[in-house]
């Protein structure tokens, strides 16, 4: 198959854009140095094939600054998650349990002491034609291509690397593999479900996810093997996979969450329509247009091979600046999820031509997107609606916020502005929003246990005290007897099926100070590491949590003699995030330009914090005692609205 119209687009590009194309070759040709003679090699050996030339051109145009790490730290550290996956001890979401004294062994390995092997200084002629004409090979065997233009062949299918991933021969391996798959289960000629079809696959063997060290990309031969890493990796897994086979993929991310602290990355595949849908281990269902995972992203952009324009002049060399803003390797596509919009924000002074989107942290107001300056108005393109967003100016060298917080509805602006002169009662039960993971750990290993009290230490005669029957919306769950019980012995059983999950467990008597508890009968800890240690169910902190090895089980404890019990609390496994009673919180509400102003400090009395707020503020309550977890909200109708609520 010929790409005629590519073919046509290509010369008329190469005409527009050869003097910087080939100043950009030069440089390259010059950086390889002793290696040069390789990557003209690749040039002759394609100058009577017009698009593979320009394939060869695109990559080493761009391959200055690419580069692998060699570093016998970092090959130990993998070689301890490949027998830590083969153990598989895992909880949660499939997060594998690495033992504590290898974390403590080699949890600081520090890029820094690894040496940097440059690909123009060792790639050879014969990897990048394979390459080059691997790649083209499966561009013209699927007929889902015909439609995929040269420019987006180079981005989605071309590259050979990803990242700082070793230099590898991968192609050919990943192909011959998932390409007969493919073959043998799928042999129509529709992109999404071709697409759909390898991600089933891939999702049913598994990968382990695992953040403990400080790791390069793992590379395209270890995660053959291996399915295990950050979702950094498990995204370039999907990328080796998918455009080995000819599957137009690209890995999207975004920097830092409007919602959850976090950055995070995902797969998509283009469509033959031009349309980017998520695809890879976020199953969703074939050819659907409503492919989300739910999470606010706020700005979102997409991990490129080629050089992207700059954001604004001198931002490559801006060392005031965040990475993220300074890369010239990525692209803003939040118009892709979002659509196309605009918000414009007065503002009343400006030092640059260019403005930042920032989103809230507890350090300060982030950076996650740039506009321009026109005149006294700053002006952003294709954000997230429904997110609350800051405006930054660069101030004498600093980011200051400048106007009020903002959210953008998709129809309309509304502004974060407090009125000091209507104050109104606001009554606060947390400090960050209760997310779905943190419903479903309140509720995952906990719902249908029992809790028994005996006389007897074999329980040979026991009553069922209590049974956790409805769902758990907070984390101290206090239970009350009408009348005082009578036990030496207590056993908490897990519910059928599932393992021992338990964060606190308490037993009072008239006064509020627990009855001591000594654990008698014991459950076997899911992985020998501290962080599952048995006693954490009785250490009086919320944070640590137990989990047991089996399901069906139990922990039994005893007071020592028998005594009377007029309550009981339990606390699953949580974020800790509700109001801790003995605490100490301080409210704040956002006044613009002048930054964050109290509305005073207060010891937690109950779980309910009460305190006068300004109507239509933005605000940010701190628990002064402890924890990290912190988010911005505004009260409607007398309820806490966290920005992950919009």
């Amino acid at each position: 198959m010929i790409h005629i119209m590519s073919y046509i687009i290509l010369l008329l590009s190469c005409i527009a854009c050869s003097s910087v194309d080939d100043r950009q070759l030069e440089f390259a040709l010059q950086f390889a140095g002793k290696n040069r003679h390789e990557l003209e090699r690749v040039l002759e050996y394609y100058k009577k094939e017009p698009q593979k030339l320009a394939a060869a051109r695109f990559l080493i145009k761009d391959m200055p600054g690419l580069y692998s790490y060699k570093c016998s730290q970092v090959d130990s550290v993998k070689s301890v998650l490949t027998k830590e996956m083969e153990a598989g001890t895992t909880y949660g979401l499939q997060s594998i349990i690495i033992d504590d004294g290898l974390i403590k062994k080699w949890k600081n390995t520090s890029l820094e002491n690894c040496e940097k092997v440059f690909d123009a200084h060792i790639i050879t002629s014969d990897y990048l034609i394979e390459n080059i004409d691997l790649s083209f090979e499966v561009w013209n065997k699927y007929s889902w291509n015909k439609a995929l233009c040269f420019e987006d062949f180079c981005e989605l299918i071309l590259p050979y690397r990803l990242g700082n991933e070793p230099l590898e021969s991968w192609r050919k391996h990943y192909y011959e593999y998932y390409s007969s798959l493919l073959d043998s289960v799928y042999k129509g000629d529709n992109l999404i479900k071709a697409c759909d079809t390898v991600a089933k696959i891939i999702n049913d063997e598994g990968f382990f996810l695992c953040t403990d060290f400080n790791l390069p990309n793992l590379g395209a031969l270890y995660l053959k093997e291996n399915r295990i890493g950050y979702c950094r990796d498990a995204c370039d897994f999907i990328l080796y996979v998918m455009r080995s086979i000819g599957i137009p993929t690209a890995t999207d991310f975004y920097h830092y969450s409007p919602d959850n602290r976090l950055g995070h990355s995902w797969n998509v595949v283009r469509d033959t329509t031009g349309v980017y849908l998520q695809c890879g281990y976020t199953v969703f269902g074939t050819e659907t247009n409503v492919r989300d995972d739910g999470r606010k992203k706020g700005k979102v952009y997409r991990f490129c091979y080629g050089s992207q324009e700059k954001y604004f002049k001198g931002s490559s060399y801006d060392n005031s600046l965040p990475e993220l803003f300074k890369n010239r390797k990525i692209k803003d596509v939040t118009a892709d999820y979002f659509g196309q919009n605009k918000v414009s924000i007065p503002i009343s002074q400006h030092e640059d031509d260019h403005a930042f989107l920032g989103v809230f942290t507890i350090k300060g107001w982030i950076p996650i997107g740039v506009g321009r300056v026109e005149n006294d108005t700053a002006v952003f393109n294709n954000l997230e609606p429904n997110v609350i967003f800051q405006t930054l100016l660069n101030i004498n060298g600093h980011l200051h916020p400048e106007n009020y917080p903002f959210t953008y509805t998709g129809e309309k602006m509304h502004y974060y502005i407090p009125d000091l002169r209507q104050m109104e009662d606001a009554f606060l039960t947390r400090k960050y929003p209760i997310r779905f993971y943190t419903v479903n750990s309140l509720n995952r290993n906990v719902r249908g246990a029992k809790i028994l009290g005996s006389l007897h230490k074999n329980f040979s005669y026991y009553e069922i005290i209590y049974e956790i029957k409805d769902t758990v919306t907070t984390n101290r769950n206090i239970i009350n007897f009408t009348e005082p019980l009578n036990y030496r012995y207590i056993r908490y059983v897990s519910p059928k099926d599932k393992p021992l999950e338990l964060a606190e467990f308490s037993v009072y008597g008239k006064s509020d100070i627990p009855i001591p508890l000594h654990i008698i009968d014991s459950i076997i800890p899911v992985h020998t590491n501290n962080k599952f240690r048995v006693d954490h169910i009785i250490d009086n902190d919320p944070l640590t949590f137990t989990l047991s090895k089996d399901s069906t089980t139990f922990i039994t404890f005893d007071i020592g003699k028998v005594a009377e019990i007029e309550k009981l609390l339990f606390i699953p496994r949580n974020d800790e995030n509700f109001i801790h009673v003995g605490d100490m919180y301080e409210l704040f509400y956002n006044n613009g330009v002048n930054g964050w102003s109290s509305l005073g400090k207060q010891i937690a009395e109950s779980n309910i914090l009460k305190y006068k707020v300004p109507k239509g503020a933005l605000l940010w309550l701190r628990n002064l005692t402890k924890g990290q977890e912190e988010h911005v909200f505004y009260m409607r109708n007398d309820k806490q609205i966290f920005a992950a609520d919009l």
